[in-house]
């Protein structure tokens, strides 16, 4: 068992994913009142355990989504220490990321209902609208940034439910570790113009800028940045003209080209004001259109993906469950009296599973040059989300002649 800061013991159940800086894992407490919850755990790697560097980052990571309270946020529970090692606790969420949305929708060759796209955009703008203006304790603003907007890092939970993950590279005030100038935070292929650019200054525009590259992607199940390369994908972000995605996807109004080319404009100051604009834009667009940004049609559309995969401790044998504990000291790798077992979380249901990997096969046979997405840094890993890579989406063809439609759909001045 693991003790808590709060008095709460732990049973690791099965480890999720692992990465450069810490170990994730599915874990259960039980109250006094023998109330249950599973939520995931994640602990620094015992051998970075000394390097004072990396716990501190760690605890900067935990403080800060402790001061975070919203419906589109993942929760941060309990942090506690297990030796000289630290772990905090956070809510699990049933479902799949973004990117398993997308991959999924093109495998099966149908795209994302436009409805469900905005409402993954009213639901994260939100979130990021929260975090941009938190004030502390102090009534200061904590100048929270999460940069890391990526579809990775976005869940829908089965219930339809959209969270944001992982502040672990955030900028705040207060952070007892700050980030060198020209050091990039963040997944390349959805970083801001600024964030690719020497002293440049960063603020929650940035933010918007990287969510309108993860909506672009989920309108058009195209990579709109990601090329061979870590330079070639910045000087795209900074440099390249970005065709409206009614280009690849005829379907989308003028109103959805024009909330995404502002979200993605290169100055920050013809961006979106604040992530509370960019929302109420997405919800007065969606009543225009007569669109409902519903979260039961967005749990069901989940449900018509992925069919309705149980809990992943319902599948695990009761004996292993309870056979796993951690020894809190001394200091030492997890230790089980049997094999952690993998959950293999988010993968594709198996009623159609075999069906599904040959379309992909076959898609990325076609695609075999196109770039892949970015793996996961070294200094962050992914809660509810064990892939470590992530393959390419295969890339739609816009109009040959895009760039003569750009001034009829590109952003009105503010």
């Amino acid at each position: 068992m693991i003790s808590g800061g709060t008095t709460n013991s732990y049973e690791v159940l099965a480890r999720i994913a692992s990465g450069g800086m810490a170990e994730v894992f599915l874990a259960r407490v039980t109250s006094e009142a023998s109330i249950e919850r599973y939520v995931v755990l994640k602990r620094v790697l015992p051998e970075l355990a000394v390097n004072e560097a990396f716990v501190t980052m760690f605890l900067d990571e935990a403080r800060l989504a402790a001061q975070l309270r919203h419906p589109n946020i993942a929760q941060l529970y309990d942090v506690g220490r297990l030796g000289t090692s630290y772990f905090y606790t956070m809510e699990y969420i049933h479902g799949a990321t973004a990117w398993l949305l997308m991959e999924r929708a093109s495998a099966l060759g149908t795209p994302i209902p436009l409805a469900h796209v905005l409402t993954i955009a009213a639901n994260i703008s939100a979130a990021l609208h929260h975090a941009h203006t938190r004030v502390g304790a102090n009534r200061k603003p904590l100048g929270i940034v999460h940069r890391d907007v990526t579809p990775s890092n976005i869940m829908i939970s089965n219930e339809g439910v959209v969270k944001l993950l992982d502040f672990g590279v955030a900028k705040a005030q207060g952070r007892r570790t700050t980030t060198l100038v020209g050091t990039i935070k963040g997944k390349i292929a959805y970083l801001s113009p600024e964030q690719c650019t020497p002293r440049a200054t960063v603020d929650g525009r940035s933010d918007i800028f990287s969510l309108g590259i993860v909506l672009y992607e989920l309108l058009t199940l195209h990579q709109l940045f990601q090329r061979v390369g870590d330079l070639p994908t910045m000087t795209a972000i900074v440099h390249e003209q970005v065709p409206p995605p009614s280009l690849f996807r005829p379907d989308v109004p003028p109103e959805v080209d024009r909330i995404v080319m502002t979200a993605l404009a290169k100055d920050a100051a013809e961006r979106f004001a604040t992530a509370d604009v960019m929302h109420q834009t997405v919800e007065d667009v969606a009543a225009t259109l007569g669109i409902s940004t519903s979260v039961t049609a967005l749990a069901r559309y989940m449900t018509s993906l992925f069919g309705q995969p149980p809990e992943p401790w319902l599948a695990l044998e009761p004996t292993v469950a309870s056979a796993v504990t951690v020894v809190a000291e001394p200091l030492a790798p997890l230790d089980t009296t049997t094999p952690v077992p993998t959950l293999p979380l988010g993968d594709i249901s198996p009623r159609d599973s075999a069906d599904l990997d040959e379309r992909i096969r076959n898609m990325r046979a076609v695609r075999a040059s196109a770039p892949k997405l970015d793996d996961f840094d070294e200094t962050t890993d992914v809660e509810n989300n064990p892939a470590s890579s992530r393959p390419s989406l295969p890339l739609a063809s816009a109009h040959p002649n895009w760039e003569e439609h750009l001034d009829r759909t590109a952003p009105e001045p503010k």
